[in-house]
């Protein structure tokens, strides 16, 4: 089964988008959720400053155990839509007011706990110490709906894939665009192999547009072209004999000077080659045999 073959243009493509989108996307996906730590911080924040300036009013109604003055102190929640539950408790950890009146749990609980920030039920709730110099006189519960933060989140999600949007379309266009300075020279390149393979065109040469290795490629792919063709001599597989290499030899080698003895010193060296070895000889400066007290010029 034959696979379907891909373009080298679609892989660049397929490759920068890839590496682009994952990196907008992921720079996003941390800009939103640093938005929603970050509100939820600022929303706990002014939650405990809120219970604090409430705490500072209720003093006075638990320390004249006055449940309808406390009351009226939560009462003034109602400037505020995005509180959904206060409760006041005495020392002792019994209800002592609510918000709205009449609240019961599960809206507020029975008892009022630790104090510090939790969060349960998509609701952000802080209790507060209510105290007088160093008595204390009881706690303060107060709870936020969440949906303000959820509604900050989705909107701030929303600008951020239309940015990434944006940046994914962009980057499209730019990798579309530098690619072809990559995808030609080897196109080019695809196209005279293709031509050299089907066509059996030696005669074909790659385009070169560029200096980079793909430039090399292609330079290297035509001297190739060219080599193979060019016309070649054979080897030559005849042996050499014994003969043509004594005579490829003397025609190299002479017996004198450099640069030419004469004609009668040569036959002289000749004789005195072939004579037959007795007394001790020594060889001339110039690499003739001669006999002991004479000397071939």
């Amino acid at each position: 089964m034959r696979v379907a073959r891909t373009t080298i243009r679609r892989k660049l493509t397929a490759a920068i988008m890839l590496t682009s989108t994952t990196a907008v996307v992921l720079t996003g996906a941390v800009l939103v959720a640093r938005e929603a730590i970050s509100l939820r911080q600022l929303l706990a924040t002014e939650l405990s400053t809120r219970a604090g300036v409430l705490a500072a009013n209720c003093t006075a109604s638990l320390a004249f155990r006055n449940p309808e003055d406390a009351t009226q102190v939560l009462a003034a929640l109602r400037a505020d839509p995005g509180v959904i539950a206060a409760a006041l408790y005495d020392d002792r950890g019994r209800l002592f007011a609510t918000y709205p009146e009449g609240a019961a749990p599960p809206l507020v609980p029975s008892t009022p706990g630790k104090p510090g920030q939790r969060s349960d039920r998509g609701r952000l709730a802080v209790v507060q110490a209510v105290v007088e110099g160093t008595q204390p006189l009881g706690t303060l519960f107060l709870a936020t709906d969440l949906s303000e933060l959820y509604q900050r989140v989705r909107v701030h999600s929303l600008f951020v894939a239309l940015a990434v949007m944006g940046s994914i379309s962009v980057a499209f266009g730019l990798s579309t665009w530098l690619q072809r300075r990559i995808a030609e020279p080897v196109r080019y390149l695809a196209d005279a192999a293709r031509a050299v393979s089907e066509h059996k065109d030696y005669g074909v040469r790659a385009k070169m547009v560029s200096d980079d290795e793909i430039g090399v490629l292609a330079e290297a792919f035509n001297v190739m072209l060219a080599e193979g063709a060019s016309p070649r001599e054979p080897p030559s597989s005849k042996p050499q004999t014994a003969s043509s290499k004594r005579s490829r030899i003397r025609s190299r080698t002479t017996c004198g000077r450099p640069s030419g003895p004469s004609t009668a010193s040569a036959r002289r060296c000749s004789r005195t080659a072939a004579r037959p070895l007795g007394k001790p000889e020594r060889v001339t400066s110039i690499g003739c045999v001669a006999p002991r007290g004479r000397w071939v010029s």
